[in-house]
């Protein structure tokens, strides 16, 4: 029973709204997580609110969003931008968004609040909270995706400027002292297991995707134990048929008698106004079935995983790299 007055207050900070924002794959990821969240709330029939906050003073790209959410989850729903504070504060330039999130959010109620690990916007909130000024009723919720040095690393990038070391100052003290980490990427997850000190009472949940090794260099022959796949095999994009492909296999896969799984192989694109992988992770949400995208195997490692899996094949053929 819903104590009378109770209302669940949640929030998901993100860094922007703008009108690119919907190509982000972390900020796709953490409104796919409220959606799912909402929904399930609602399906227990919880008094529920939930709150979008742009820490940049942009929300035009809230319309190629939205669609995440059902019409019954939108009514739930609100936006915000980023107020700032009415005291001025001297916090240095990287640390201002974050300590100007930490008063905003003083003068809030949320029962969780939801941030990604990049930039490590909740680095102030949970460390009041930690010394007992603050939020002492709140969750501090991340998503871990990969924070600024990980990505100058897995990128082959040096690490030549200042700015990007305080990003990592922040994003390591907020998961050290989250009280919820939702992991979306293993290797980043790995690659922080040796910087930081998680606190013990840390809850800590695995959402990853599977990922295969992507080191094919010959052909193996069919295992007929192996699940039949249903592979799309070409651009990751409009121009190579993927809306009509996911269209195809969200009418067949109700006709099925036997456990299928479904494969994306291919170089991602823009599409529908987000990055492809975001827009994958939103055709199959209710597909039931394991769904892996493979984005990063030379041509020739392609085609030696298509021919080592019995099933159906849609194939774009004009291929790209000039090959």
């Amino acid at each position: 029973m819903i104590k009378q007055g109770f209302k669940k207050q949640f929030a998901y900070v993100v860094p922007t709204l703008s009108e690119s924002s919907a190509q982000n794959e972390d900020i796709v990821q953490l409104l796919l997580f409220a959606s799912a969240q909402l929904e399930q709330e609602l399906e227990c029939a919880r008094d529920v609110a939930a709150t979008i906050i742009s820490v940049e003073h942009e929300t035009d790209g809230w319309k190629h969003l939205s669609p995440l959410f059902s019409k019954e989850a939108l009514k739930h729903v609100s936006v915000e931008k980023l107020k700032e504070p009415t005291t001025p504060n001297l916090a240095i330039a990287q640390h201002k968004p974050a300590y100007d999130l930490f008063e905003f959010l003083k003068n809030c109620n949320f029962h969780q609040i939801h941030f990604l690990d990049r930039y490590g916007l909740s680095y102030y909130p949970t460390l009041a909270k930690r010394l007992g000024l603050n939020f002492l009723d709140t969750f501090f919720i991340i998503h871990l995706a990969g924070g600024t040095i990980f990505r100058k690393d897995a990128e082959d990038n040096l690490v030549n400027d200042v700015d990007a070391l305080m990003d990592d100052m922040l994003e390591r003290g907020s998961l050290e002292r989250a009280d919820v980490i939702y992991v979306h990427d293993r290797k980043a997850w790995r690659w922080y297991s040796d910087k930081i000190e998680v606190d013990s009472d840390t809850s800590i949940y695995d959402l990853a995707w599977p990922q295969e090794t992507a080191n094919l260099t010959e052909l193996e022959l069919v295992d007929p134990s192996v699940t039949p796949a249903i592979i799309y095999h070409g651009p990751l994009g409009a121009e190579g048929g993927l809306p009509l492909f996911c269209d195809a296999v969200s009418r067949m896969l109700p006709k099925f008698k036997r456990p299928v799984e479904v494969f994306f192989v291919g170089a991602p694109k823009a599409i529908g106004g987000m990055d492809a992988v975001s827009y994958i992770h939103l055709r199959c949400a209710k597909w039931a079935v394991p769904v892996t995208i493979k984005r990063d195997l030379a041509i020739s490692d392609e085609i030696a995983f298509i021919c080592k899996r019995p099933g159906i094949v849609f194939s774009y053929t004009v291929r790209r790299e000039g090959i």
